[in-house]
């Protein structure tokens, strides 16, 4: 599982959802459900649940909480920061919380 520190940025779903734009439904389905539990030592199909965002240095995200099955700790990197209109929309997210 990525590991989370001290310098990522708590971000709300809302940021999320503006990251995402067009493409929310399509995270809602594929990404949250689409997760790799320890515990469970599945395929990928662990649903995420109670997580909490994170921007990343890289301008990536990473989701952390609990499978949905077993409890157990579950996380999930994206890398969107190499996907041109999340990184605009990253950027926009990133200087409000700076500016605060």
């Amino acid at each position: 599982m990525a590991k989370r520190n001290k310098n990522d940025l708590k971000i709300a779903q809302e940021d999320l959802k503006k990251i995402y734009g067009r493409d929310w439904e399509f995270f809602q389905k594929k990404i949250l459900n689409n997760c790799y539990c320890g515990n469970c030592k599945g395929p990928y199909n662990a649903t995420i649940t109670d997580y909490e965002i994170f921007l990343k240095k890289l301008n990536d995200i990473l989701l952390s909480g609990k499978c949905k099955t077993c409890g157990g700790p579950v996380g999930r990197y994206l890398e969107t920061s190499e996907v041109f209109v999340y990184a605009e929309a990253i950027e926009k997210v990133r200087s409000k919380y700076e500016a605060n």
